[in-house]
């Protein structure tokens, strides 16, 4: 798929996102998930819904407890490109 096709696709505010869906990240505070557990700082998740134009975003844990947590941008660090 070509970067204009991509682009149309997900629409040019989301683009601009620093963070987007799918993309894996690393939480830089311990954070709690919704059922409580708490996820330490360091641990990596995958983004699976942005919020308020990106100013935070639902993230899926898998290790050490399969979890969803809401996290504010600012305590997050993208680990891909």
């Amino acid at each position: 798929m070509s970067a204009e096709r991509a682009f149309s696709r997900i629409g040019p505010s989301e683009a601009r996102l620093p963070i987007g869906e799918l993309d894996v990240v690393r939480i830089l505070v311990p954070v709690q998930t919704d059922e409580g557990e708490t996820i330490a700082a360091g641990t990596e998740g995958t983004v699976v819904a942005a919020w308020a134009g990106g100013a935070a975003f639902d993230i899926e844990f898998a290790e050490p407890v399969l979890g969803l947590a809401t996290v504010r941008i600012e305590h997050l660090a993208r680990t891909n490109g």
